[in-house]
């Protein structure tokens, strides 16, 4: 009973502390263009976020450079990818010359906040970024998760999805999701725990209890301290109509999804999120690109790592980017890992197994440590 009343006032706390932060804030808009069916914006308008971003291109091999705070992102025009630091990610629109302009896709743009170590906060609207004025984005006593010392991590959240009246999917024998979660959080929350004996390991869940979104949220949130680091990690088991479908996926909170299949799934994670004031206030927060850029980090550190502990038993099918709900409300760097596929006998078979798991867990640790040796630098 303690435990719910210091998280309500906690909840009620936050929600107070977030409508008098945001709604101080000072924005400007930068409009998005509607052009064959994709979003757009003017890369000229780009560069009206930051005052460090330049840029050049080659009208004959319309490749295009951007550049910021010692990092540069490439691109080309007509070409569905970018590269960063020599890796290649892929787009859904490419970014392209009319009337004169260059324009990028609304999904680069995004990229391209977190690629560069921006630090600013921001929000799509349906014709329009809106993007904190420059004179209140530098102030980090509201980015309650940041710290500048980058090999602090003082605490890490697991996250079983699902639990009680919430099943999440099921494998072909009836097994449900989130029995699975709930066995694959305890191993990782122990291994993290011998891992690290250092740092603070909590869990949303140790039973099979039903925990709302926002609580997830609240929960981790609530372990936030001053000048404390902390990561968000949420297990869950994927499902498809198509029974040949697998692999694991990890995902990282974005406002522009990678495909359909993805916007299907954060559908269906989505399913049991409440409305109340505190959820449409966290869902009304303007995204820290810092926190995103961590977040992308550390995805792309953890899918790494399992690449390497877990490909032999379940394959890798990237990192995608989704905008699920117990993501969005986290204070913190989060990822969301789906450890394979229950529509997939096969698959469902391995996930289920304890030594699965704790190769999962071992793919988490070395995922973990990776990310502090590359956690992005503002």
């Amino acid at each position: 009973m303690m435990r719910k009343f210091i998280l309500k006032i906690f909840s009620y706390f936050l929600f107070i502390c977030l409508q008098f932060v945001f709604s101080a804030v000072k924005l400007h808009a930068i409009p998005i263009h509607k052009i064959n069916n994709a979003k757009y914006i003017e890369l000229n308008d780009f560069i009206t976020t930051n005052k460090c971003v330049k840029y050049s291109w080659d009208p004959l091999s319309l490749n295009l450079e951007i550049e910021c705070n010692d990092k540069s992102v490439q691109a080309a025009l007509e070409k569905n990818y970018y590269t960063s630091e020599g890796k290649q990610y892929y787009l859904n629109s490419a970014p392209i010359y009319k009337d004169e302009k260059i324009f990028l896709p609304l999904e680069f743009t995004e990229e391209l906040f977190s690629e560069l170590n921006f630090n600013i906060n921001y929000k799509f609207d349906s014709e329009e970024i809106k993007i904190e004025d420059e004179a209140i984005a530098g102030n980090d006593e509201k980015d309650f998760s940041l710290t500048k010392n980058y090999d602090k991590l003082d605490f890490i959240i697991i996250d079983p999805g699902h639990g009680g009246k919430d099943p999440g999917a099921f494998a072909a024998e009836g097994l449900a999701e989130k029995k699975i979660t709930l066995s694959a959080g305890r191993i990782v929350y122990y291994a993290l725990k011998k891992a690290f004996p250092q740092i603070k390991i909590y869990s949303t869940r140790f039973k099979d209890k039903f925990i709302t979104l926002e609580k997830r949220a609240q929960i981790a949130n609530s372990k936030i301290k001053k000048d404390e680091f902390g990561i968000f990690i949420s297990l869950h088991c994927n499902a498809t109509l198509s029974k040949k479908t697998n692999g694991y996926e990890i995902y990282y909170l974005s406002q522009s999804e990678d495909n359909e299949e993805s916007r299907e799934i954060m559908l269906r994670e989505n399913q049991y999120e409440s409305e109340n004031e505190l959820i449409n206030t966290i869902e009304s927060i303007l995204f820290n690109s810092q926190i995103q850029a961590e977040s992308k980090t550390l995805a792309r550190q953890i899918n790494s790592s399992l690449m390497t502990y877990t490909d032999n038993l379940v394959k890798g099918r990237g990192v995608k980017k989704a905008d699920f709900a117990v993501l969005r409300g986290v204070l913190m760097p989060a990822v969301l890992i789906e450890m394979g596929y229950l529509s997939n006998k096969r698959e469902a078979g391995v996930i289920v197994q304890k030594s699965f798991q704790e190769k999962l867990a071992e793919g988490i640790i070395e995922g973990i440590r990776g990310f502090l040796k590359k956690r992005p630098r503002l």
